[in-house]
Parts: structure tokens; sequence; C-alpha cells
């Protein structure tokens, strides 16, 4: 009747001989039927360089300790281990090992040891994992590619700022949720003063150190503050959400201080280069009625700032609204 019990086991006494191993054992470790009786079961291969914490050393502590246990309090018995163990023809196999006493016989310790071959299912949960942790880097491979393509399509490479395409995305979830929130939006636009200039008389390369310097300055400015974009060429669009006419113009004050202080050295001929901006600003309140129409008021105060002689803030008024401008302006 054991013999034909489909599961594996052995029986060892307490010195880990073993008594019987019935056939579906011998099967797992290909060994003859028959062979294993009377052998050590720490001396089959096992992988384990280490005897003592095979589960059945464990197993038989735990007994003896239990036991012994004055308190009487259960100690937890036999829970199943997986050990590797390696046939005759090198083939290893994974094996769970469960280990029971056998209580009630004149012989001490002698233990039940039920052994089922894991090695199908281990290997599968084993290529689940990994075919899992490959999915994992792949999507997080997929996600930083995404937001590189995104930083791609919506930040100006040579400023670090958001570009134009960005402000479209953005300027109408802006306006909707000041609307929505009856919440102050103000808008800035600055322009970097003389640029032309600089272009032809340092070249480009130092124009465009200049606008990294300036695109620096203004997104460590309006960091956690506002967003800043860049309009094109050398203009930049600031957009400030729950901040009113009277507190953006303040702060167009102290951005335009701290990039008068600003200095590039060119390129070409390491000259040092001063550089001013000339700032528009204005609210909703100025009666616009979409956010495209707050830049266009926004962009009139900065070719005010031009006419009046430049380096200096303008905020939208009746003067500005009423004031016709050429591109000359600038």
């Amino acid at each position: 009747m054991l013999d034909r019990f489909p599961e594996g086991f052995f029986i060892v006494d307490g010195r880990f001989n073993i008594l019987f191993a019935n056939e579906a054992i011998c099967n797992i470790l290909g060994i003859p039927h028959g062979h294993l009786e009377g052998q050590s079961l720490d001396s089959l291969k096992w992988c384990s360089s280490m005897p003592r914490n095979r589960p059945w050393h464990e197993a038989l502590r735990t007994a003896r300790s239990q036991r012994h246990n004055p308190e009487g309090v259960p100690i937890a018995v036999g829970d199943e281990q997986l050990m590797l163990y390696e046939r005759s023809d090198q083939s290893r196999r994974l094996l769970a090992i469960t280990v029971r006493e056998i209580t009630g016989l004149s012989i001490p310790d002698v233990m039940v040891i039920s052994v089922r071959d894991a090695t199908v299912v281990e290997t599968y949960r084993a290529e689940m994992e990994d075919l899992l942790a490959r999915v994992r880097r792949s999507r997080e491979e997929a996600h930083q590619s995404n937001e590189e393509l995104r930083q791609l399509v919506t930040q100006d490479a040579l400023t670090g700022c958001c570009n134009r395409r960005s402000l479209d995305e953005r300027g109408d979830i802006l306006w909707q949720n000041s609307t929505n929130d009856a919440a102050s939006l103000s808008c800035m636009m600055f322009d970097i003063d003389h640029f032309k200039s600089v272009n032809d008389e340092y070249g480009h390369a130092t124009g465009d150190e200049v606008l990294r310097c300036v695109g620096t300055s203004l997104r460590h400015t309006f960091e956690n503050v506002g967003e800043i974009y860049r309009y094109g060429g050398e203009e930049f669009c600031v957009m400030l959400p729950a901040y009113d006419l009277n507190a953006a113009r303040s702060i167009a004050e102290k951005v335009r201080g701290t990039v008068s202080h600003l200095s590039v050295h060119s390129a070409t001929t390491n000259e040092v280069i001063q550089v001013t901006i000339s700032i528009g600003v204005v609210d909703r309140e100025s009666g616009a009625k979409n956010i495209d129409e707050l830049i266009h008021q926004a962009d009139k105060c900065l070719y005010m700032a031009k006419r009046n002689g430049r380096n200096c803030v303008v905020t939208y008024g009746p003067e500005v609204a009423s004031a016709r401008f050429r591109s000359s302006d600038r």
C-alpha cells in the first residue's frame, strides 16, 4: 500500500538512516527501488553543503525541543522547504521537502519525509518572474523614452524652458482653471534688449549663450511660482496662476533687476556683455476673453516698454490699449 502511494516519501530513524523508501521517491531520485533502505539520508546527493541546515535535522531539533518544552507551547514542525538534488545522470531536480515526526512508536525520533518534485513548477515560476521583471524593465524603459520624447516635444533645447507648443497646450488649461476657480491669472512677456546687435557684433554662439543665461535665470526665479516658456527668438512668456497685476508687476521688477546683473562673456572676443530685458505685464482683469487675448495684451505692454527706452516694466492700461505699434518698435 505504501509503495502505491503517489507521493514520494522516506521513513527515517533518529540517525537519519532510511527505514523505508517508497517507489515514487525512488523514481524521483532516479534510484532503483529497494536500493535506499539502510542508507543514510545525508549520504544522498543533496546540493546543500551544510547537513545540519537540512530540513530533517531542523525538524528533529524542533521536535525534541517541543517534547522538553516546560511551558507546553507548541512549536511549528515540518514547513515545506526546497532542496536541490543531483541525480546519477547529473540532472538536477528541485524538491519540496516536508518533515513530520511519527509519535507513539517504541522507536524514538522516527520521521516521515514527504518529497514533491517541484522542478517544473518552480522553473515555470522562475521563468514567469523573469518575464515579469523584463516586462517591468521594458515598461520603465518605455516610460523613460516617453518622458524624453515629451521633453523633446515640449521643452526648448537651448534654454531649458518650455516651448511655444507647450504654451499652446497649457494656456487654455490655465485659463479654464482660473475661470472655474474665479482666481487671478497674470501673464508676462519678456524680451532681451538689443539682442540682434549681440548676434551681429559677437556672433550667434554668443547670442545663444545670452539666451541660455537668461533662460536659466528665469527658470530659477519662477520655479514653483509660475510657468515659463520660450515664446520665440529672444522672447519669453510667463504665466502666473493666482497672481494679480500688482503682485505680477512686483515680481517683474525683481526679475528685471536680477537679469540686469547678468554678465555674459563673448565666445569670440571675451568681452563682457551686460544684459537687460523689457517686460510687459497684464492680468485677466484687463478684459481679455481668452488666453490668446491675454498674451496679446502682454505683448502690447512689451512693445510699450521698448518704446519707453527698454530695461523697464509696463503694465496694461488705457494708454497701452489705445496705442498702435509697428514691428520696428522692438
